[in-house]
């Protein structure tokens, strides 16, 4: 084959992207992977100028520059958006600039070569997003770990004072006076609570009770509530698929995430509203998705035309303490939000711009089976019974004992599990309370052993947090008490126990 055949072969065949151009920067000639690429024929191109078709001062720049310097140019994973083809999106080329030149040295064209690393790019963008979310997350879970650590303790103290404050307000001769300073102690108490359990949702050590729901009949009932603070001149648009597949999720601690959501897109509304918009609908994800694993879900979404975010708030927007609100926010609403929702084993998305609003969407894996019936609580007969109180906190203990003692329970106190089971093997008792987290035997194992050896034994947990999502065990049968509870809280759980026989 002659030489200029076997070089003709080459330039059509080639797998990289080949042009000439002439010294007024007109194509001379394309090869079929170049045409390909700008999706046109090879014949559409010999003639037209490069920046007719494909417009970019920059690069323009270069191209000339080429031409005039006679010195070739190599850049590495170039960003190029197709002006006719918007569809694609951002792609990145490697691309080589050489100088053509004639019998007398001078420059008369140029050789354009061009490979897509488009696909190479971004696996390296997922890459350094992967390692960024990681250390995010690595970061989250430090503080995570403290933030549960004091909450924990704070708890426990916050038990003590509301249990005391509770039983100083049973004493129907209590003056006026010192029964306000007593309610105002009790309220304080109450919010540092409530503090403590954003902390705690942000740790992902809150307890949790799941059960199987439907979401969009759960979202509409709590809405209703809700939404009254929005004000008149936010309109509430509600699209709740009854259809979405059921999930299992903790109604109450759905109800705070959601309170949360909709008064931050309130809040970023308030100043010229807006619509806020409750979105319950199905997914499916395939494997393209990287906002959660392939499946199933019920995608929980709350969205706003509110002020929006840039990208550097969001990046900050789940972490605790941060708010954009200034001293009337804690910074824990998102964050607590971000713990719920990674607790439950759901997934969140983040989407906002500057001037256009704010969605975040809550993805739960769909689950089998059929919503769990509620039942109504009617009145059961008051019972007393022989109590064994387990807490490693002396305060708490002291403060339960009363409590209970004042109830009319007949009331033991143990400071550890093994402690615990050193009682239960001597005395006999009707119910165990105890704290799910303690030194040395943990209160699920000192439950289980308990019902292994007396099967009438009733069992209420305490905790202030946990490490899982909820009872330790769901085949124990036990009532959940959250720290930190007040004085009717405690009594109440021992009486159903009592008088039902479960938790």
């Amino acid at each position: 084959m002659p030489s200029d055949q076997l070089l003709q072969l080459v330039f059509a065949t080639a797998h990289q992207a080949i042009a000439i151009l002439d010294d007024q920067l007109r194509f001379v000639r394309v090869n079929q992977t170049y045409a390909a690429q700008g999706a046109r024929p090879v014949e559409f191109f010999p003639g037209k100028r490069h920046f007719d078709l494909y417009p970019h001062a920059e690069n323009e720049a270069i191209f000339r520059r080429v031409l005039a310097t006679g010195e070739p140019f190599t850049v590495r994973a170039k960003p190029f958006e197709y002006p006719d083809q918007p569809e694609r999106g951002t792609t990145w080329w490697d691309w080589t600039l050489d100088p053509i030149r004639g019998p007398d040295g001078r420059v008369t064209g140029l050789l354009l070569q061009l490979a897509e690393v488009t696909p190479h790019v971004v696996a390296q963008q997922r890459a350094v997003e992967a390692e960024a979310r990681a250390a995010q997350a690595e970061k989250l879970e430090a503080v995570g770990l403290l933030a549960a650590s004091v909450a924990h303790d704070v708890n426990n103290a916050l038990t003590a004072i509301l249990a005391c404050a509770g039983m100083v307000l049973q004493d129907e001769e209590l003056p006026e006076r010192v029964a306000e300073d007593v309610h105002a102690i009790r309220d304080s108490a109450v919010r540092a609570g409530a503090t403590t359990a954003r902390m705690l949702a942000f740790s992902r050590r809150q307890v949790l009770q799941p059960r199987v729901v439907n979401l969009a009949t759960l979202v509409a009932e709590m809405a209703v509530l809700q939404t009254r603070s929005a004000g008149e001149r936010v309109r509430v648009v509600q699209r709740l698929d009854q259809d979405a597949p059921a999930v299992r999720v903790d109604p109450a601690q759905l109800e705070t995430a959601l309170t949360n959501l909709i008064t931050n897109a309130v809040d970023a509304m308030r100043a010229g509203g807006g619509t806020l918009e409750l979105i319950v609908q199905p997914r499916i994800l395939t494997g393209e998705d990287t906002v959660a694993p392939p499946g199933r879900y019920s995608v929980l979404t709350v969205k706003d035309n509110g002020m929006g975010m840039d990208k550097a708030t969001q990046k900050r927007a789940f972490e605790p303490f941060f708010t954009t609100k200034g001293p009337r926010g804690t910074g824990l609403g998102l964050p607590s939000v971000w713990g719920f929702v990674s607790q439950s084993g759901a997934f969140l998305s983040l989407d906002s711009a500057p001037g256009v609003g704010t969605s975040v969407s809550i993805l739960f894996p769909a689950v089998e089976g059929r919503p769990d019936s509620v039942e109504k609580p009617g009145a059961l007969p008051r019972r007393v019974g022989r109590v064994l109180l387990v807490d490693d906190d002396e305060g708490v203990r002291k403060a339960a004992q009363r409590l209970l003692t004042s109830a009319g329970h007949t009331v033991a106190v143990a400071a550890s599990g093994q402690e615990a089971w050193e009682a239960l093997d001597r005395d006999g008792f009707d119910v165990l309370i105890t704290d799910l987290h303690m030194p040395g035997m943990q209160g699920g194992d000192l439950a289980r052993r308990a019902l292994a050896r007396f099967p009438a034994l009733r069992v209420v947990f305490i905790s202030g947090y946990a490490e899982g999502a909820g009872l330790p065990d769901p085949e124990i049968p036990a009532a959940l008490v959250a720290k930190p509870f007040d004085v009717t809280t405690l009594s109440n759980a021992v009486a159903n126990v009592l008088a039902t026989g479960a938790g």
